[in-house]
């Protein structure tokens, strides 16, 4: 069987792979179909993913896969076989878009406010993530989703349900170990000889607040994103019209 972790960036699907780690012992794919840009955890790469489904290797034996896959065809993809089962994580937008201005700051060198981000970034992410959703939202008996939230507030709760997806039984002994061995400390713990998790350099792991988007959005912000969350961008949209001539340009001129 292969189970993918799927959640969109700054989700929380880093803590999720963890978590279902530790329900079962799960195998990575062959090192052919995975991207080679993170060594805690396999993620196969989109354009494998047809090819990697129509071989045998996850039929014979327990895969895992991390993945932020978000297109129509993935999912098809997915629930095209009886040997696949999808774990999905979603979290409030805001809040993800308030995560990943702060991964921009300590990673990347983001160095404007939470305004200048929203106003050029943050709205962008909040359309992709509609779109992420739309995708995911329809019920189907090979997919699961918990929340970022539910997570926080009823781990024990949560976590038996992704168990008995997996059709792995989890006793109160389970849900201890499991908790004690996905917290943030030992994640940080785990993931900090990895570069790109190194919280001597970054705090990829944050204290993850459930409302923290209450301290950053001001009536305007949360205006506009109620407008982009119900009905998503809009092709004609300013910001998205010069963010794409940006990208057009950048590719011309390198």
């Amino acid at each position: 069987m292969l189970v993918v972790c799927n959640g969109a960036a700054k989700s929380g699907s880093t803590w999720l792979y963890n978590i279902i780690q530790n329900i079962a012992s799960f195998e990575w794919p062959q090192e052919r179909f995975i991207s080679r840009s993170n060594s805690k955890h396999p993620t196969i790469k989109e354009i494998y993913l047809a090819e990697y489904l129509a071989g045998d290797e996850y039929r014979e034996r327990n895969i895992i896969s991390k993945n932020h896959y978000g297109k129509a065809e993935h999912r098809a993809l997915l629930t095209s076989s009886d040997d696949t089962r999808v774990i999905g994580m979603s979290r409030d937008t805001r809040d993800v878009i308030v995560s990943s201005y702060y991964d921009e700051c300590r990673r990347h060198g983001y160095e404007g406010s939470f305004e200048t981000f929203y106003w050029e970034t943050g709205r962008l992410l909040v359309d992709r993530l509609h779109r992420y959703h739309e995708v995911w939202s329809q019920p189907h008996p090979q997919i699961h989703t918990t929340t970022y939230e539910d997570l926080k507030t009823s781990f024990a709760g949560e976590v038996r349900k992704i168990g008995d997806f997996l059709g792995v039984p989890l006793s109160d002994e389970d849900i201890s170990r499991i908790e004690q061995a996905t917290s943030i400390g030992s994640l940080r713990e785990s993931y900090k000889d990895d570069p790109q998790y190194n919280t001597q350099e970054n705090a990829f792991f944050r204290k993850g607040v459930i409302g923290d988007w209450e301290n950053h959005f001001d009536d305007k912000m949360l205006a506009d994103y109620a407008r982009i969350d119900a009905n998503g961008l809009g092709r004609y949209d300013l910001v998205y019209l010069r963010n794409r001539l940006r990208e057009k340009a950048a590719k011309l001129f390198g």
